[in-house]
């Protein structure tokens, strides 16, 4: 497969199933509850998946930074409990609509990538500088990597 068709084809995915996310916080003194609506083109339950982390907001000042394994158990769990439950989870247009709300007591962004079917994950862009011509996958919070 030439890279020329390789950069073509992911941005036809891109564009067919370009996922969405709007993301409110509500701030009190000692805990922020992130409510993150998704909207997920042709999700399928059992095949589609988000693949995500979750980091304190310097991640990308401080590259070593680890994700916050509390905020992935609870934002994992959430996210489990919509998809089995189909609670807070509606179909509209070809796209699930999936809303999940979890309370902490940091700051965090959320890292994460659409995969509608195996072996299609988006977003994801080539960036090519120097000759790299590897892609670049994913959002912060509701922004392109």
């Amino acid at each position: 497969m030439t890279f020329d068709y390789q950069m073509e084809r992911r941005e036809f995915m891109n564009l067919l199933y370009m996922p969405k996310l709007d993301l409110d916080v509500d701030s009190s003194w000692s805990d922020h509850t992130y409510t993150y609506t998704f909207t997920l083109p042709n999700f399928q339950v059992g095949l589609s998946d988000i693949e995500f982390a979750l980091y304190p907001p310097s991640v990308f000042e401080f590259v070593s930074s680890q994700p916050d394994q509390e905020a992935i158990r609870a934002f994992r769990q959430a996210m489990e409990r919509a998809l089995q439950k189909q609670e807070n989870m509606v179909y509209k247009d070809g796209s699930a609509i999936i809303t999940i709300s979890i309370t902490l007591k940091t700051k965090i962004c959320l890292v994460w990538a659409y995969t509608p079917q195996p072996g299609t994950t988006v977003p994801a862009r080539f960036l090519i500088d120097g000759g790299v011509k590897e892609p670049v996958v994913g959002m912060v919070n509701g922004r392109l990597i």
